[in-house]
């Protein structure tokens, strides 16, 4: 009995190691399934598109530049072009007035200093048409075209305040000629520099239109008092009311006027309130000529005269009334 227990014990003992060995290899030999992640359902991001901006290279517009001129011309014409390409007036101004060239910009310009073309002017009036050289300028702040054939290119305004101005044909002592200004006269003053105490003008009295001719340093004044005050007594010569006349003789006392021209007013203020003649022949002459110059009639004829333009000894340029 005891032997068949141990027996059986054996057999049970037996059986109990075969099935853990069963069990540890089945739990050696299995694999372990890896989880599937999980997905999570995302939303595509939204791409937002921002505004291309193209940034234009920064253009520096060159500034134009400006030469200052004067016009020798009284009640000389400023003009437009149309469209068509033809010169129409548009505005008048006086004698001695100050505007703005436009430097040369085209390659065809037909001066060599200044914007000028070839154009036909139309007078308006009479349908009349007639080809003249203008030029581009700017005058109280508007763009006009001028005959070129009229004004001072590279000049100021500026009047003579001495007696028996000469005009000399060079800035040399010895090239004096027979010809003078009168205390009074407007000129332009050319921008270059004085030359042996002499300045390079261009003036025109009369029907004589002086071009690059000299006179003496000290006897040019561009104060524009001054001017103003010769502009004035014109203005007052042609006004036939006493009254007037004598308000704007008034108004010249608000000007800083030099010594000479003082002198001119002190001589009209006598003549106005006194009736005496005035005191100098030659300021009564220079203010009648610039008063009367848009009336003269131009007559083409020769002339013997010393003085010169551009150092030549014939007579000065003579411009006719088509100028205008």
């Amino acid at each position: 009995m005891k032997k068949t227990m141990t027996v059986l014990t054996k057999i049970a003992l037996a059986a109990f190691v075969l099935t853990a060995m069963s069990l540890s290899i089945t739990g050696c030999t299995k694999k372990e399934v890896p989880s599937t992640p999980a997905v999570t359902e995302t939303k595509p991001e939204t791409v937002q598109e921002t505004e291309k901006h193209v940034v234009e290279p920064l253009t520096i517009k060159e500034e134009v530049k400006m030469i200052p001129a004067v016009m020798l011309w009284d009640e000389a014409s400023l003009w437009y072009e149309k469209p068509d390409g033809k010169m129409y007036w548009k505005v008048t101004v006086d004698y001695g007035t100050a505007f703005d060239c436009y430097s040369k910009v085209s390659a065809d310009s037909t001066n060599a200093l200044v914007e000028s073309k070839n154009a036909i002017r139309v007078i308006t009036s009479t349908k009349e048409e007639a080809e003249k050289e203008f030029t581009k300028i700017k005058y109280q702040n508007e763009d006009y075209w001028v005959q070129t054939a009229i004004i001072a290119i590279n000049a100021e305004p500026a009047v003579i305040v001495k007696e028996n101005t000469f005009i000399y044909k060079a800035a040399e002592i010895d090239k004096i000629t027979k010809d003078s200004l009168a205390k009074g006269t407007i000129i332009a003053l050319s921008k270059d520099q004085p030359i042996n105490g002499f300045c390079k003008i261009a003036a025109r009295v009369g029907q004589k239109l002086y071009e690059d001719v000299y006179i003496k340093e000290e006897k040019i004044s561009s104060n524009s008092d001054d001017i103003k005050a010769l502009s004035m007594i014109k203005l007052i010569r042609n006004t036939k009311e006493k009254s007037m006349q004598l308000e704007l003789l008034d108004n010249t006392k608000t000007l800083q006027v030099s010594d000479d021209i003082q002198e001119v007013l002190n001589s009209l203020e006598d003549e106005l309130i006194n009736g005496s003649a005035p005191a100098s022949d030659s300021v009564s002459k220079a203010v009648n000529d610039l008063a009367n110059s848009a009336a003269d009639v131009i007559e083409e004829k020769a002339e013997e005269i010393s003085s010169v333009i551009r150092q030549e000894a014939p007579k000065p340029r003579i411009i006719d009334d088509d100028a205008k």
